[in-house]
């Protein structure tokens, strides 16, 4: 009986340290913020007529581009407030919808010199003067972990933690029972 547990605890002892050698490590992708430049940024707020602020209502967002598919989507702040970029000049339309039977919509005409592209901030410092340049603020360090990162302190921990648990679980499997005294 005691042979049939060591054979099983090996075999499962050489399934856990092959799943360990030959799965690839899972990191969560890293995600950074930045302050939008406020020259393009368009704040609506949306009130009730006796000027209360239409709080959390769901608000629908479409770009002159493409009228069927909603541009962004989201929720009024306490203030009844809503922001967004827009990409492109032209007719924007929207709708904010308190889900109780109010609904303000409009359309908001856009005019811009140049289409804003966020994803690429070298292209746009390159184009403007170093003196209109305004400062912005950095990435805040503590979300703009990469990707691909050697392991931290706290997975190699873990990892140490596993191997000295399955050693003990092998020393209490392995334990000769102890023999019954006779009476």
């Amino acid at each position: 009986m005691t042979k049939l547990l060591k054979i099983n605890f090996l075999c499962l002892l050489f399934l856990a340290l092959m799943a360990l050698t030959f799965s690839q490590p899972v990191w969560a992708h890293g995600v950074v913020w930045r302050q939008a430049p406020s020259d393009k940024t368009i704040t609506l707020s949306f009130l009730y007529s006796d000027q209360t602020p239409m709080k959390y209502s769901k608000v629908l967002l479409h770009s002159p581009q493409d009228p069927e598919v909603p541009y962004q989507s989201g929720v009024t702040d306490l203030n009844g407030g809503f922001a967004f970029i827009p990409n492109v000049p032209g007719l924007w339309k929207f709708a904010a919808n308190d889900g109780q039977g109010h609904l303000s919509s409009g359309e908001l005409e856009v005019v811009f010199p140049e289409v804003t592209d966020l994803a690429a901030p070298e292209a746009r410092a390159a184009q403007s003067s170093p003196a209109s340049q305004s400062p912005s603020p950095a990435p805040s360090p503590a979300l703009a972990s990469g990707g691909s990162q050697s392991p931290t302190k706290e997975t190699i921990a873990l990892g140490l933690s596993l191997i000295v648990n399955i050693a003990l679980v092998a020393r209490l499997l392995w334990k000769k029972p102890k023999a019954k005294a006779l009476s």
